[in-house]
């Protein structure tokens, strides 16, 4: 037995403060258990305290305590010893040498499972470390009842995890949802791709892992939406913007988005990720994406016929060679701005303007001869001979004059488009509504934020429109407001009720949805539109825009027109909803609230597979109403109001009639006469001055004041004196503290160009420090 007991050794020589034995074994003899008692006695100091006891089961179990436990001495207490007839072990039992019933114990406790899926919840929703404790204290502080339980639940670790638990749960969270920032996440990217394409089997994908400089990151994305925008939207096989932005995760990577305009705004066409902006890589990138596109993509012309034109960046000649490349004007005249600006071109400050102004004009010319002297008059002024570099800038851009010049314009569908404002929207989406102005962890995340969030977002606009949610009928940048045409503003006014009602009285009305449409400025003169394209023979209308004669039409349900939303179409919401989601429901869903029957139709909209099932319609009495019925009502009270207020003002002016007669008053007479001259002056102007002016006569002398009795008091004299009789001139030096006073702030510029022309001072660095290197 005392060979068996020698591994004690060590463990008594720990400075063992206490030892409780309990032993478990089979039945011994007196003898042996006066054996095993002993070997330890001769272990233990004289002064020990010691409780022995034995049991009569198979097992024995001993277990120590101390309080001299380190991570070299704790081995020793653990062992195992065999003999022919017992079996002995020993383990550990710990314990707390402070205090445990405090607030500050409880900072140690383990975060438990529970809190753990919360804070990962709210990481799934996009939440940072920082904002995520936030939204988790604030619903702690509403589940308490009280202050004093949010005290204590506060300092729980297990309930609220501390400031690093959150960052620390972050990096696991990202790395097991993106696979960390370094070469882990291409394998996680690859699997979120194949995720994807199993989720999604109608998109294509195709992508390039980045493998360094010579094999850049390529991932090139047309979604089933992007696919069914190709099929069933026209103006994608005329008009297709593309722009790029960065900064969207921490590896800055670049984001190509290809959109077409339409009335629900801006659809999408493609995606594409790079790791940079090179030409080489742009260009094996938007190879990759027409590989991508199906065989109707443009709107039937398929992926190498390309659009007619793509407002979009030089280096995308090769990819698509027969379509028309436009320059931004916007990014044009902000690239011509900065160049005047560099202070290596020295351009004197007071000739910049000038010369700027000159090149504008030349680029806002309406016809290509126009241009030219423009041009000519540009090349020949004053202020930019004294400057040959300058002189040459203007003729490098004379060369690709067809690519930024509007007049070169006038004959492309362009339909009033001419900067790529619709995809820079989008960006601007992506950026601050779905990043929330935050940098996506890696591309893996990016990916998912691409593929998912910002398609939810075009699905959202279509069925806006769809199940007539919408806030407009129109673009409000059709209309001219506050827009000069002599500063490029595009628009037209919309005609009156009467204009209007002329106007139908003498349209012709031609095969296939073409109408002749007289021109009221001039008599002999009259337009063709074609509704079915949303072409005017107009000068506002010949590029595709919407024109004042598109509205007639469209506005007196005469004819539909893809400028513009259809309200009563029933038709074209059905397409629109199944461009978003690929399904429909029956049309008679679709149909105006003033329609006339909602029976009237019996088509029923079907699936890209199967037909979708009818929803049950609740039992309502259905009421049909006349369209006359509502325009003769609508202009009957229209009348009435106009008679009240022509009555009202008779009246008014009996009165004050009357009281000059009684009165005699010579100063009221030559107030009347300034009152009408005042008022046949406002009368030959726009009306709105005129009712504003109505609606605030005599609101000063009407205003009512303080009734009751009031202290009449004799003014004193007010002394003229440096003071104000206030108080004590101050003498000797100023007693002003400097650093008392709030630290001025240097003003950023604004972010707009005409205002940086304006004050003659460089352009901000986000206007348009992003955008493609290759334009001009």
């Amino acid at each position: 037995m005392a060979d068996m007991l020698a591994g004690f050794d060590e463990l008594i020589n720990s400075a063992i403060s206490e030892c409780d034995i309990d032993s478990q074994s089979i039945p011994l003899l007196n003898v042996e258990k006066e054996h095993i008692e002993a070997n330890l006695l001769e272990k233990l100091p004289e002064d020990y305290c010691y409780k022995f006891n034995l049991s009569v089961i198979n097992e024995q179990k001993s277990s120590f305590q101390t309080e001299d436990i380190t991570t070299e001495n704790v081995h020793p207490w653990l062992f195992e010893i065999s003999n022919h007839q017992f079996y002995h072990s020993e383990n550990i039992e710990w314990a707390h040498n402070h205090n445990t019933v405090n607030l500050e114990a409880s900072n140690f406790k383990n975060i438990s499972s529970c809190t753990i899926e919360k804070v990962r919840k709210l990481y799934e929703d996009g939440n940072t470390p920082s904002m995520a404790r936030q939204i988790f204290l604030k619903n702690l502080k509403k589940s308490c009842n009280d202050e004093i339980t949010y005290h204590v639940m506060k300092a729980d670790r297990s309930v609220t995890p501390r400031r690093r638990d959150f960052n620390y749960l972050y990096s696991q969270y990202t790395k097991d949802e993106f696979g960390g920032k370094n070469g882990e996440m291409f394998q996680r990217l690859e699997e979120k791709m194949e995720e994807y394409q199993q989720n999604n089997p109608d998109a294509s994908l195709k992508y390039q892992v980045y493998c360094g400089d010579e094999m850049p990151l390529i991932i090139s994305v047309v979604t089933p939406l992007m696919k069914q925008v190709h099929k069933e939207v026209p103006q994608c096989g005329e008009l297709v913007f593309v722009d790029a932005t960065s900064n969207t995760d921490e590896h800055n990577l670049k984001v190509f988005l290809l959109c077409t305009p339409n009335v629900s705004g801006a659809l999408p066409c493609g995606l594409v990720i790079t790791s940079d902006e090179k030409k080489s890589t742009v260009k094996q990138a938007f190879q990759m994406l027409s590989d991508c596109l199906p065989e109707y993509a443009f709107n039937g012309r398929g992926p190498t016929t390309d659009p007619e034109v793509i407002l979009t960046d030089n280096c995308l000649e090769d990819v698509w060679p027969t379509a028309t490349l436009l320059l931004c004007i916007f990014h044009v005249l902000q690239q011509v701005w900065r160049w005047i600006v560099e202070k290596d071109h020295l351009v004197n400050q007071h000739d910049r303007p000038e010369v700027f102004s000159l090149f504008k004009k030349a680029l806002y010319a309406m016809t290509e001869e126009s241009f030219d002297d423009c041009y000519e008059d540009l090349l020949s002024d004053d202020a930019c001979s004294k400057y040959p570099n300058l002189l040459q800038y203007y003729r490098n851009l004379y060369v690709i004059k067809k690519d930024f010049a509007l007049c070169f314009r006038s004959s492309m569908r362009v339909r009033g488009n001419q900067t790529n404002n619709f995809v820079e929207a989008q960006l601007l989406v992506l950026k601050d509504i779905l990043l929330r102005r935050v940098k996506e962890y890696n591309v893996v995340g990016l990916f998912d934020k691409l593929t998912a969030d910002l398609e939810n977002h075009f699905k959202d606009k279509l069925l806006s429109i769809a199940d007539g949610s919408f806030d407009g009928y129109f673009r409000r940048r059709f209309l001219g407001k506050n827009k000069r045409k002599v500063d490029g503003g595009q628009g037209f006014k919309i005609p009156t009720q009467q204009e209007q009602k002329t106007y139908l009285e003498k349209v012709i009305t031609y095969e296939h949805n073409v109408f002749e449409v007289p021109s009221l400025s001039e008599e002999d003169k009259s337009y063709f539109v074609d509704m079915s394209i949303g072409v005017c023979s107009c000068v506002m209308g010949r590029d595709g825009s919407p024109c004042k004669h598109q509205y007639i039409l469209w506005a007196s349900n005469t004819a539909n027109c893809i400028n513009f939303v259809p309200v009563s179409n029933p038709q074209s919401r059905q397409k629109l909803a199944w461009i978003a989601i690929g399904q429909t429901l029956p049309i008679t869903y679709y149909t105006n609230l003033r329609a006339k029957s909602n029976n009237a139709h019996s088509i029923e909209a079907e699936d890209q597979s199967h037909q979708v099932n009818s929803l049950e319609q609740p039992d309502c009495q259905e009421i049909s109403m006349d369209d006359s019925i509502l325009v003769d009502t609508e202009e009957r009270l229209e009348q009435e109001h106009i008679q009240e207020g022509i009555t009202a003002v008779n009246r008014a002016c009996e009165s004050l009639v009357e009281k000059l007669k009684s009165t005699g008053d010579k100063n009221l007479s030559k107030g009347m006469k300034q009152f009408s001259a005042r008022l046949m002056k406002l009368s030959s102007g726009m009306p709105g001055s005129l009712v504003s002016a109505l609606f605030n006569f005599g609101t000063d002398e009407l205003r009512s004041t303080r009734t009751g009795k009031k202290i009449k008091i004799q003014p004193g004299r007010k002394r003229k004196s440096n003071n104000g009789s206030r108080q004590a001139v101050a003498k000797g030096r100023s007693t002003t503290l400097k650093c008392l006073e709030p630290p001025r702030k240097r003003a950023k510029r604004q972010h707009s160009l005409a205002m940086a022309v304006k004050e003659n001072v460089p352009p901000s660095k986000k206007s348009g420090s992003h955008v493609m290197r290759s334009k001009c």
